[in-house]
């Protein structure tokens, strides 16, 4: 809940901005690689530092709405070490020592700390230039913001690293924040140093407000198949809403087809459905100027 209402903001630009850093690393773009990276970094620390207290609604507002300045890195790193949970983190491993060495390894490149970290040596040219030694460089980087946000974020949330099978009990409208299905946490922690995860998870255990979450949601009942497709089919009417029939029926038409051969029973279900939202399309002209395709697949000689 405190997650959702106040540092989702944060966190969504977090993740937008390690995309941008990928995408212009591959482009030898690499001033502005590591510049997204440390953006990534100091908004995704911003996301739990605003939630530190529970008050995010509060505290974040005037921010939010772009009257007030973002807070220094120092703010930020002085504000997370009110949060219990790093306070244990950092007597283990130096939580601090390791955002402030990252965040100075950026600043190099961005501030251009000497010839070292010019473009002209990033690049080995004075050109984007593909180098293997700055792009080793840059994952390095890349590595260890994700790391430590990784971290943040379940230390600020220890509900992360509980069992909360949310796609059985709540199907697709599920809680937004903190939630993971089961596989989704070995897939964070799998990123970490192992010590690391240990030590998160024995946190998380230990706190129990998470655990009696976790539980809660554990026990509540599965998710009836005839709600999911009442579900899957509120989506889709808003997917078609600002796409329209056509754009919606060619994505998901061509998913459905290469899932035929081990699921045709979601197939069959995915095509009355189909049929369903065509007449509902044509109702309320959201028909993409009345062109259909036909709703069934194309067959083979065979078929298939």
């Amino acid at each position: 809940e405190t997650f959702v209402r106040g540092s989702y903001f944060p966190f969504v630009e977090s993740e937008t901005e390690m995309s941008n850093a990928y995408m212009l690393a591959q482009c030898a773009m690499y001033r502005y690689a590591f510049t997204a990276l440390r953006i990534a970094l100091e908004l995704g620390l911003l996301s739990v530092y605003w939630d530190r207290d529970d008050e995010s609604r509060r505290t974040m507002t005037d921010w939010l709405r772009s009257s007030k300045p973002t807070p220094s890195m120092r703010q930020i790193r002085d504000g997370l070490q009110e949060i219990p949970a790093v306070q244990r983190f950092e007597a283990t491993f130096g939580f601090d020592a390791w955002v402030r060495s990252t965040y100075k390894r950026l600043n190099n490149y961005i501030h251009v700390r000497g010839s070292q970290y010019s473009t002209r040596a990033m690049n080995r040219a004075n050109f984007p230039r593909f180098d293997p030694g700055t792009f080793r460089s840059w994952c390095d980087s890349f590595d260890d913001v994700v790391r430590i946000v990784a971290t943040a974020h379940l230390l600020g949330y220890p509900i992360g690293l509980q069992e909360t099978p949310v796609e059985e009990k709540f199907g697709l409208e599920g809680p937004m924040g903190g939630f993971l299905n089961p596989g989704q946490a070995s897939r964070i922690t799998s990123v970490l140093p192992a010590e690391h995860a240990d030590l998160l998870q024995e946190i998380s255990d230990n706190d129990a407000p998470a655990v009696d979450l976790a539980r809660s949601i554990r026990e509540m009942p599965d998710l009836s198949e005839d709600e999911w497709e009442r579900q899957a089919e509120r989506q889709d009417r808003f997917t078609i809403e600002n796409q329209g029939f056509i754009a919606w029926y060619e994505q998901w038409s061509s998913i459905y087809e290469d899932a035929e051969h081990n699921s045709p029973e979601a197939v069959e279900r995915f095509h009355s459905r189909a049929e369903s939202l065509r007449s509902w399309a044509a109702e309320n002209d959201l028909t993409d100027h009345g062109r259909f395709p036909p709703v069934q697949p194309n067959r083979s000689q065979d078929g298939r």
